[in-house]
């Protein structure tokens, strides 16, 4: 079964909660100078950024090169600023734009809020459909190796601790859920006094999922196209257009 109005208003309701701390968060991420040298490295004039939250990548992107023209693609638009490239409000299993495109990203994997494989394929699917000549859908998947999947799947779950440079600390819990699914819940404190607390089920990637599969999907443990490595803690995937 697709997705439902109502998971798609659960997720929004998700990001609402977390928008306040969602650009300290973002400060604790490295990736975008990957972004950057990977868009420079396949020489990408047109690139979509899936699930672009914020417009962090989109803007950076962007900002590294200004001749580029980039479009951010949301269907929620709770993390959006006010200084973002160009952002289409709507659900990439069925991408409404008019173009193709040299790179398509997903970072910080948008994908995760998809639980089925048909609503993975079909996003898988619509992307490939944007993709030029010689274009790339890179995906920075969700990944739980078996070490971290042992703990989410034990009684006390899986529990993580960050904090951010605005005093906040955030905590995280795992719950297995089965099939590469886990129900997760984010605890927001500053000075012991609970600010919010959001929860979602999300799904991560592994290697034999079907729109990996069906996709041609090259399968990485890092945009440099390492191997990947089932106990690292990263997985990307590198889709080709169709041939």
């Amino acid at each position: 079964m697709l997705a439902t109005q109502a998971d798609m208003d659960s997720i929004d309701t998700y990001y609402r909660t977390v928008a306040p701390f969602y650009a300290a968060e973002m400060r604790l991420r490295d990736d975008l100078a990957e972004w950057k040298a990977l868009a420079r490295r396949l020489d990408a004039r047109r690139i979509l950024d899936l699930g672009c939250g914020s417009g962090r990548i989109a803007r950076g992107l962007l900002e590294d090169d200004p001749s580029r023209e980039v479009v951010g693609l949301d269907v929620s638009t709770a993390l959006l600023g006010r200084d973002n490239p160009p952002v289409v409000h709507a659900d990439m299993r069925d991408i409404p734009i008019d173009e193709e495109f040299d790179l398509i990203v997903a970072a910080n994997d948008p994908f995760a809020h998809l639980l089925e494989d048909r609503d993975r394929g079909a996003a898988v699917a619509s992307a490939r459909g944007h993709l030029a000549s010689e274009g790339l859908l890179v995906i920075d998947g969700l990944y739980i190796p078996p070490q971290a999947d042992a703990f989410a799947s034990a009684c006390d779950g899986l529990i993580r601790e960050r904090h951010l440079d605005d005093g906040t600390v955030v905590r995280e819990l795992w719950r297995a859920a089965g099939a590469h699914r886990y129900d997760t819940t984010y605890t927001y404190l500053r000075d012991g006094a609970l600010l919010a607390r959001a929860s979602a089920r999300v799904r991560a990637w592994h290697c034999g999922e079907p729109a990996l599969r069906e996709s041609t999907a090259r399968v990485a443990g890092a945009f440099d196209e390492r191997d990947f490595d089932p106990w690292g803690d990263r997985i990307v995937a590198l889709i080709p257009g169709w041939s």
